[in-house]
C-alpha cells in the first residue's frame, strides 16, 4: 500500500510541524502552566546542611598503611549512621516529630528520607542533610543529629574504651600478684635451699679431695722409693763377697765412717774386723725402710678411706647442688616470664589510657542554618520540564495522527478501486448489474 512504503523527508516533517505548529505549543504551554500548579499545589520543603570534620586517629604501635585503611574504612562507618534506630527515634522525640502533624515514625522517617549523611570523597568531611517542611525545622533537626553522632561516638568510644582498660587492668593485677608470688618462691628457696653454703662445701670437698690425690700420690712415690732402698740394701746383704764395695752405697760409706771428712774410693777394700759393724748398719737401714715403708702403707691406706668417704660426700652433694640449681634456674625462668607479662600488660594498660584521646571524634564545623527558599519543589526546573514534555508528547501525537488519516484515506481510495473493478468484471460477463 501506499501510505505504509511512503517515507518522510525533512520537509514533510516540517511541513506537518507547520501545519499543527499551534496545537503543539499550546500542549507544551499547557503542559508548562501545569506543571508551574502543581509546584505551587505540592508541600514545600527546606534542606539545611550541618558539615563535620574527622580528624585522623592517632594511633601507637601502628602502621601508616594499615593506619590509613583503619581510618577510610571507619570514615565509611559514618555513612551508616543515618540507619541507627536509636538516633533517629532519639530525634523524632526530641522536636515531637510523631504527634500531629507529622505523625513520623522511624520507618516513615526513612521513607521519606528526612536526613541524609554523605561522605565527600576524598575529604574528611561528613554532610548531615536535613529535609523538611519547616525551615526551622529542617536547620535543628540537622544539627540535632549531627551533635547526636559525636555524643554517641564519645559515648561508645568511653564505654569501649573504659570495658578495655578495665579487662586488661584485670589481667594486669592478676600479672602482678604471680610475678609478686613467683619472686616470693624464688627468695623463700633462695633462703631455705642454702645453695650457696651448699656450693661452697662442694667447693671445699673438691680441694681436700684434690688435697689428698696429691698426698697419696706423694705417698705413692715415697713408698716407690723406699722400697727401691730396701731391696737394694737386701741384694747388698745377700752378697758373697768378702769385699763389699761401696761405690753403689755412698750412705752406707759415709756411716760407716761417721764422719763427713772421711772418704772412701769406690773400689776401696773394708777389712774383715769391720764387716760386723757394716752388716749391722745395713740391716739397721733396712728397718728403717721396713718401718717407713709401713708409716707410708698406712698413711696411704688411710687417705683411700678418706678419699672414697670423701667422694660419697661429694656425689650427693653434687645431686643435691645439681637438683637445688636446676631449681632454682626454674623459679628464675618462671619469675622472669611473670615479670615481662607484668611489663607487656602494664605497656598494654597505659596505651589504652593514652589512646583514650585516638579515637576519632567528629567535630561540627559548619552547624546547619535555616534556608531562605524551599528545596522542593523546584519551579522553574518543574515548568521547563512540563513544557519540554508537552512538546514532545504533542510532536508525537501530531505525527501519529497524520499516519492514522493518511492509512484512513490509502484505506478508501483501496476499496474504491476494488469496488470499481467488480462493476468491470460484471459488465463484461454481461450479467448486468
Amino acid at each position: 500500500m501506499d501510505f505504509v512504503e511512503r517515507e518522510y523527508t525533512f520537509w514533510d516533517q516540517w511541513t506537518i510541524f507547520r501545519k499543527r505548529k499551534n496545537l503543539i505549543l499550546l500542549s507544551a504551554a499547557t503542559a508548562a502552566v501545569g506543571a508551574f500548579v502543581l509546584s505551587f499545589l505540592l508541600p514545600k520543603t527546606f534542606s539545611a546542611t550541618a558539615t563535620l570534620f574527622i580528624p585522623e586517629p592517632r594511633m601507637a604501635d601502628t602502621d601508616n598503611r594499615m593506619l590509613d585503611f583503619i581510618y577510610y574504612d571507619l570514615l565509611r562507618s559514618w555513612q551508616t549512621s543515618v540507619n541507627n534506630n536509636y538516633l533517629i527515634q532519639k530525634t523524632i522525640e526530641n522536636f515531637g516529630l510523631q504527634n500531629a502533624p507529622y505523625g513520623l515514625s522511624v520507618d516513615k522517617f526513612k521513607r521519606q528520607q528526612v536526613l541524609q549523611v554523605e561522605l565527600l570523597k576524598s575529604t574528611r568531611l561528613l554532610k548531615v542533610n536535613g529535609e523538611f517542611p519547616d525551615a526551622r525545622l529542617a536547620a535543628d533537626i540537622a544539627n540535632f543529629f549531627a551533635a547526636s553522632i559525636i555524643s554517641l561516638s564519645e559515648e561508645v568510644a568511653a564505654k569501649d574504651t573504659q570495658a578495655t582498660r578495665l579487662l586488661i587492668k584485670d589481667q594486669l593485677d592478676r600479672a602482678a600478684q604471680e610475678s609478686e608470688s613467683s619472686l616470693q618462691s624464688l627468695m623463700q628457696f633462695h633462703k631455705t635451699s642454702r645453695l650457696e653454703e651448699l656450693r661452697e662445701t662442694v667447693r671445699n670437698l673438691l680441694e681436700e679431695k684434690s688435697k689428698n690425690e696429691a698426698e697419696l700420690s706423694r705417698l705413692d712415690i715415697a713408698l716407690v722409693r723406699n722400697t727401691a732402698k730396701r731391696e737394694w740394701l737386701l741384694a747388698q746383704l745377700k752378697e758373697q763377697s768378702p769385699e763389699i764395695q761401696l761405690k753403689r752405697s755412698p750412705d752406707v760409706n759415709s756411716a760407716y765412717l761417721g764422719s763427713d771428712k772421711a772418704k772412701l774410693s769406690p773400689n776401696t777394700p773394708i777389712k774383715e774386723e769391720s764387716m760386723d759393724l757394716l752388716h749391722q748398719h745395713i740391716r739397721a737401714q733396712i728397718l728403717e725402710a721396713n718401718s717407713e715403708i709401713v708409716a707410708i702403707n698406712a698413711g696411704m691406706q688411710m687417705l683411700r678411706k678418706k678419699l672414697g668417704v670423701d667422694k660419697q660426700k661429694l656425689a650427693l652433694r653434687l645431686q643435691e647442688k645439681i637438683t637445688k640449681e636446676n631449681t632454682f634456674e626454674q623459679l628464675s625462668l618462671v619469675s622472669k616470664l611473670a615479670s615481662d607479662t607484668y611489663a607487656s600488660f602494664n605497656k598494654k594498660y597505659q596505651d589504652a589510657a593514652w589512646n583514650m584521646g585516638a579515637v576519632m571524634h567528629p567535630k561540627v564545623i559548619s552547624p546547619a542554618l535555616p534556608p531562605d527558599r524551599p528545596h522542593k519543589p523546584r519551579i522553574l526546573l518543574n515548568v521547563v520540564l512540563g513544557a519540554c514534555f508537552g512538546f514532545m508528547a504533542s510532536t508525537l501525537l501530531t505525527f501519529l495522527f497524520q499516519n492514522l488519516e493518511l492509512a484512513k484515506s490509502g484505506f478508501r481510495r483501496e476499496t474504491s478501486v476494488h469496488q470499481d473493478e467488480k462493476v468491470r468484471e460484471i459488465r463484461r460477463s454481461g450479467k448486468g448489474l
